[in-house]
This record gives structure tokens, sequence and C-alpha cells, in this order.
């Protein structure tokens, strides 16, 4: 693992924290990065082809504005964040003027609903493309150490942030990693359900997926912590078959227990591969 990028030094000419209208060159990347991004994967999206997306004939065009990777996937989380401080600021308001800043339903929806305003062209959310990607693969910046950074310049996202680990009661590390796992299931409803929300929240269907997203959310996210750590197997050695003929005194109906949980996995990956095929036909269909 590299080590984590900082998030306070000046980042190029133009400072990726800057607050306030982003000039036309920084959008234009910032917008092509964001596609390479949740594409290609952020590690792995070339900086060249971004800079080209962008309409920029200078290969060095991302170094100029954000000196590095790093630097422009901060100054993306910022200009996407700042899109949404305002539509935040009003629903915290709302959410305090009703006595509802204790609510876990009402906080979720406050730092989840807002991010379903950004929808490309072509009806996709590319920004929650891009956080799946973030969190789940991308290591220069932990996600921890982005929003404390964000929130110097968008201050409601990091007082709803803060609502909800207070309603936790629980240690920082393991309340910031449940809300990162919560928001990545209404980053995934998102991305599943780009048909639903044609029209934004209008669509009874869209209205319907965000609601059972957030239920189950409000349950995961407050369930009782594990009462004792996950007891891991020890690693089978490289070549071995994950179902072994049993040893001496093992029942076989334990065997053939491993040899149907084995068949219903190899199941789930071809059924997991037949829907990426289709979404991967419908996207196609829509750009054509």
């Amino acid at each position: 693992m590299r080590a984590k990028a900082s998030l306070s030094s000046d980042q190029g000419p133009e400072s990726a924290d800057q607050a306030g209208p982003v000039s036309d060159a920084r959008l234009r990347l910032l917008l092509a990065a964001e596609r390479e991004f949740a594409r290609e994967g952020i590690d792995t999206a070339s900086l060249r082809k971004i800079a080209a997306l962008a309409g920029n004939g200078n290969n060095n065009a991302v170094k100029y504005h954000f000196e590095n990777r790093a630097g422009l996937v901060r100054a993306l989380l910022t200009y996407r964040v700042q899109q949404m401080e305002a539509q935040r600021t009003v629903m915290l308001r709302e959410a305090e003027a009703t006595g509802r800043l204790g609510d876990m339903r009402t906080l979720l929806e406050i730092y989840c609903v807002p991010q379903i305003s950004l929808r490309d062209e072509r009806g996709q959310f590319p920004y929650a493309r891009f956080l799946l990607q973030f969190y789940a693969f991308y290591q220069d910046i932990d996600y921890r150490d982005a929003i404390v950074d964000v929130v110097q310049i968008s201050p409601a996202i990091g007082r709803v942030r803060q609502l909800i680990i207070d309603e936790l009661k629980m240690e920082s590390r393991r309340a910031d990693n449940r809300i990162a796992l919560c928001h990545g299931m209404f980053l995934n409803m998102m991305v599943r359900s780009e048909i639903e929300f044609g029209n934004g929240l209008a669509s009874e269907a869209a209205r319907r997926e965000v609601a059972d997203t957030l239920e189950m959310m409000v349950r995961a996210i407050a369930a009782p912590p594990a009462a004792e750590e996950l007891t891991i197997p020890p690693q089978l050695p490289a070549g071995a078959d994950a179902v072994s003929p049993p040893p001496a005194g093992r029942p076989a109906d334990r065997t053939s227990q491993l040899q149907e949980e084995n068949a219903a996995l190899r199941q789930l990956v071809a059924d997991l591969s037949v829907e990426r095929s289709r979404l991967k036909q419908m996207l196609a269909a829509r750009e054509r």
C-alpha cells in the first residue's frame, strides 16, 4: 500500500481545495476524470486520456491544475460536495426546526439523498460510480482524511456526519466504517436503479427504491456491535481444493453440505456475470 497523500498541501497554481466558481478548464478535467475514474478505476485511469477527453491538448494538464492524481481526486470530491452543500444546509435547518436531528433516518437522508441530483446528460450517476471506486479500491487518500479536508469548505456534510456519529455512540473508527458501508449501499442502489431515476424522485419506483434502501441502512448502521470477533479459518495451501475429502471421523453429510455450498457459490458467480452483461448491454443501448 502506498503512503497516503497529504490533504493539506497546495495543489498547483490553483488550490484543489478552493471554494467558489471552478474555472472552465478545471471543470472539464474534473468531469472527464469522474467518468474515467468510475469506468477504469482511480489508480488505473490514464491522466493523459482524461486531459484528452477534457479537450486539452496538453498532456500535463492534470499536473498543471492539480499537481497529481491525488490532487485531482481531492478536487473532485470538493467540487461535488460543494454542489450539494446548499441542499444539505436546507435539509438540516428543516430537521432542526422539526426536532428530527436525532432521527437516524433523517440524518441518512440528508447525507445521501442530495447525490441523486448529480446525474449526467445520459441519466447516469458518474459521481456515485466514482465514490464506489474511491471507497473500495483507492488507497492514496483515506476517505476519513478527505472528509476532514472537505468539511473545511462545506460544513453541512461535516455536521450531519458528526450527528450520525453522535447517535451511534461508538468509537469514531467503527462509526466511520459503518457510515462508509451504509453509504456504499445507497450508492449501489443508485447505480443499479438508474432507469428508475429517469425523472429523479418524481418517479414512484425511484422513491420506493430510496425508501427501502434507507430502511436497510437505518437497521444496519445501528446494529449492536458484534459480541465476539469472527473466527477466521486457516488458509488453504495454494492449489488446494476448497472442498476436500473428509478426514477420518468427519461425517459424510458435512462433505455433501460443503459441496452444495460450493455449487451455490458457483451459481451466484454465474448469475452476477449474467447481470453484468445485461447492464452493459442496457447502457450500450442507451448510448446509441
